[in-house]
């Protein structure tokens, strides 16, 4: 619940537009749990809400860069604590989800909505 002019900030992996996203992903293991909403869907649904939009920004290709740069690290370098302490198969997840932002099936987007009501 947001008071009215509150701020909503966050970062929202969306659907992508193009079809066959392979399985499992981070946060879905199989198709009929996943819940991933189209851009125009979610702007609706934000709409809908009595949420004005700020800022719409489409970081899918920072994502990826950041994905690659931390893949690329030794070892003794990876961070500590990662993805793995709330979900499992993340070697597999995680090429899954990858491949998803590479081939356009997922976008990943910082959005900034506002309370209008």
């Amino acid at each position: 619940m947001l008071r009215s002019q509150g701020l909503l900030v966050m970062e929202i992996m969306l659907a992508g537009g193009k079809g066959g996203l392979e399985y499992p992903v981070l946060w879905a293991d199989t198709p009929d749990i996943n819940f991933l909403t189209p851009s125009e869907e979610f702007r609706g649904f934000m709409t809908q809400a009595g949420l004005g939009e700020l800022k719409w920004e489409d970081v899918t290709q920072r994502a990826l860069e950041s994905v690659r740069k931390r893949r690329a690290l030794p070892p003794e370098e990876q961070p500590v604590l990662g993805i793995d302490i709330y979900t499992d198969n993340v070697p597999t997840k995680g090429r899954n989800t990858l491949r998803g932002l590479e081939e356009g099936q997922l976008m990943d987007t910082y959005v900034v909505y506002k309370k209008t009501t």
